[in-house]
This record gives structure tokens, C-alpha cells and sequence, in this order.
């Protein structure tokens, strides 16, 4: 019989434990908007409390190494070890990490690599075949590109709180036939722009540089060829300045599994593709052909490590 009475309580508590347990998944559902949206604000204030608190700790250890730093004799007495921070968030349930947000992680000193293609166009170039006085323009002999500016770029970029200073080396390339029918026949037209920049980046305004906004000048010089037959006319320009205004669109967030693992197989810290605009001046040597243009729109992709 006592058997019996401790069986009946026992179904009695698991089938309150089942009925306590759908009335709260009823009141989460039931929870009006407003509420929802109040608990998610809590929950993302409360990550960037994390994240700040993470960076003032690291910012503390940075600034006590400075004025404690350790001795290579302190290292081998105290058997310790020394290693780089991996900068990488442990996973919760679902397995998944994730990085520390860029404002943490990121070094002092980076590189960056980036492939571009721009609408530029040389409408200011005067054709050496041509007449000083003949009025005909460069779209009167040249029409749409076969290849457009293409340009590969290097930087070495250096970090501070208010973003990045990046030392920047490019080299591109763009070709044009003349049209059918002109007065200069086949001629081929060739452009390499070598250049030389410095370009700030506000990319530390967030924790992640979702959206980071640039602008670059610097100074560049064309290797040109105009060649008609077996007659060639090429050369190059004295240096003339440049300048450039840019986003960068960052992409990590898109994949957030593959960028840990690019990050920790090759050090990649952020993928970006960017649009900008950029606008090459009149060289100031009165013989070099004139390669200005208007200010053009580009875009690419760019890598940094």
C-alpha cells in the first residue's frame, strides 16, 4: 500500500513538473515585443561590457609588462613559457568559436593586400599622331577599354586607437585599341600607373570594422606606350600627385567559422571588398603626356593580415 501512495505522488509531481514547464514556454512566447527587444538589449550590453572589460585587462597587462618587463633570467626560474594569444573565443554548446572582436586582437603592425578594377579613362591624353591643333579628343579615337584598370596594391599599415596609417605600393594596367576607321589606324594605347600613398583608415570605431571609411593621396608616374605599326611612342611621366576616397565593406561576419580558420592556418584578420573613387593629376613636366582623368569609380578586394 505504501508502495502504491509513493508511486501516486511521484506521477503527481512529474505531471506539475510538465505543466510548469509548458506554462513558461507559453508566457516566452506570449512575451510582447517590446519585452523581447528589452532582453535583447540587456544581452548585447552586457557582451560589451565583457568586451570592454577584456580590453582594459589587456591594456593593464600591456602597460605592466612595459613597466615590469620580464627577465630572461625571471622566465628561467620560474619555468615559465612563453606564447602568442590566439585570440580565439572557446566554443559554447554548439561547438562553434568565433574570434575576439578586431579591436582586441588586432597588432600594432599589419600588411595588406588588394586587386582592383576602376572605370578610369585618360580622356585628357593627346594622341603624339595627332596634331597639336586638329580639336580631335581621346573618345574621338579611342572608345571603351578591352582592358580596364586592373591594379594589385601592397600596404604596411600601422594601428592606433583612432584607426590606421598604411604605406601603400600599386602598380596596374590598362589597354585600348584605337576605333576601326580613325585617322591613327590600329594603334594601341598602354598605361601603367605606378604609385606611391598614405592612406588613413577609420577602421577601429567598432569592435568589428563592419563599414571603414579611407582616404589616400600620394604620388604616381605612368610607363605608357602608343604604338601604331612598327612606330612606337612610349616613355614615362615625371611623378604627379593622386588622391582617393574609399569604404571598405568587411566580410568576416559572412562566414564566421571559415574566418576563424583563416585566421588561425594563415593569420588573415579581415577580408574586404571597398568602392572608391580616385582621380590621378596633370603631371607638372610640360613635355609628359597628360593621363589626369575625372574622378573615377572603383572597386576590388583587399586582405589583411
Amino acid at each position: 500500500m505504501a508502495a502504491g501512495f509513493c508511486s501516486r505522488n511521484i506521477q503527481t509531481l512529474i505531471v506539475a513538473i510538465f505543466f510548469l514547464a509548458i506554462a513558461q514556454i507559453c508566457s516566452q512566447a506570449l512575451a510582447s515585443p517590446e519585452q523581447q527587444f528589452e532582453e535583447e538589449k540587456i544581452k548585447d550590453q552586457e557582451a560589451r561590457d565583457k568586451v570592454r572589460v577584456l580590453i582594459e585587462k589587456r591594456k593593464a597587462e600591456e602597460q605592466s609588462l612595459k613597466d615590469h618587463p620580464i627577465t630572461a633570467q625571471e622566465i628561467k626560474d620560474r619555468q615559465l613559457v612563453e606564447v602568442e594569444p590566439v585570440n580565439v573565443l572557446s566554443g559554447d554548446l554548439s561547438s562553434v568559436y568565433k574570434l575576439l572582436p578586431y579591436k582586441i586582437r588586432r597588432p600594432k603592425w599589419g600588411q595588406q593586400f588588394g586587386v582592383s578594377y576602376s572605370g578610369y579613362t585618360p580622356n585628357n591624353y593627346k594622341s603624339d599622331y595627332i596634331g597639336a591643333g586638329s580639336g580631335i579628343v581621346f573618345s574621338d579615337l579611342y572608345g571603351k577599354a578591352e582592358t580596364p584598370l586592373i591594379e594589385l596594391a601592397y600596404g604596411y599599415k600601422y594601428n592606433f586607437d583612432q584607426g590606421s596609417l598604411t604605406a601603400e605600393f600599386g602598380a596596374g594596367y590598362y589597354g585600348n585599341t584605337a576605333n576601326a576607321g580613325t585617322v591613327i589606324g590600329d594603334s594601341v594605347l598602354t598605361i601603367e600607373p605606378i604609385r606611391l600613398g598614405l592612406r588613413f583608415t577609420a577602421d577601429n570605431l567598432f569592435f568589428e570594422p563592419y563599414i571603414a571609411p579611407y582616404i589616400e593621396g600620394g604620388i604616381y608616374s605612368v610607363l605608357y606606350s602608343e604604338k601604331v605599326g612598327n612606330v612606337n611612342f612610349s616613355g614615362n611621366t615625371q611623378l604627379a600627385p593622386f588622391y582617393s576616397a574609399g569604404i571598405l565593406f568587411q566580410l568576416n561576419w559572412l562566414d564566421p567559422i571559415s574566418a576563424v580558420t583563416s585566421y588561425t592556418e594563415s593569420g588573415l584578420e579581415n577580408s574586404y571588398v571597398f568602392l572608391e573613387v580616385r582621380q590621378f593629376m596633370k603631371s607638372s613636366a610640360g613635355k609628359d603626356p597628360d593621363f589626369s582623368n575625372d574622378p573615377a569609380l572603383g572597386g576590388g578586394i583587399n586582405f589583411e593580415f
